[in-house]
């Protein structure tokens, strides 16, 4: 529900509530049972697993003696946000399968070809960007005009027959 432009500015807010409270975990806390690699993952992947544990994974990694400065922490998530905004290319079967509900079932063509067209992702920085790669969302546009036109061709035939 946070727009896209705020993200920075609400993450700072939660990263400052929770600092202020890293001292009350406990020695119990789930994350201490963490080999060192693991919480470097957590470092390197905070949007799988949330500024609490980012930021309490940072802390045991210091009290073990691993500094990771604040440009590391930059370029980590830099490096991570250019992974993520990476469009996914498509499979051939789900592209076929698009064109088959075009031809038979022109409702569901419909609605896939605009899936396929229109779908995004909110990255941790608030942006969107298309899931899919220009090529398949391609594919979706084309599946959406074969789909309008049959079910147009469907409907005309229909009112001539009556």
């Amino acid at each position: 529900m946070v727009k896209s432009w705020e993200f920075k500015r609400v993450n700072d807010i939660l990263d400052l509530e929770i600092n202020q409270n890293i001292s009350q975990i406990g020695e119990d806390y789930y994350l201490h049972s963490f080999s060192t690699e693991e919480l470097l993952e957590i470092v390197e992947k905070p949007d799988e697993w949330g500024n609490q544990n980012f930021l309490i994974a940072k802390n045991i990694l210091k009290d073990r003696g691993i500094t990771i400065s604040d440009t590391d922490i930059s370029q980590k998530k830099f490096k991570r946000l250019t992974e993520l905004a990476k469009p996914e290319k498509e499979g051939n079967v789900f592209i076929i399968l698009g064109y088959i509900f075009a031809v038979f079932f022109g409702f569901i063509g419909i609605f896939f070809g605009l899936l396929i067209m229109n779908s995004k992702k909110t990255l941790p920085d608030g942006r969107k960007v298309f899931i899919y790669d220009m090529r398949t969302r391609n594919h979706g546009q084309i599946i959406l005009i074969i789909s309008l036109i049959l079910l147009a061709l469907v409907f005309v035939k229909m009112i001539n027959a009556s």
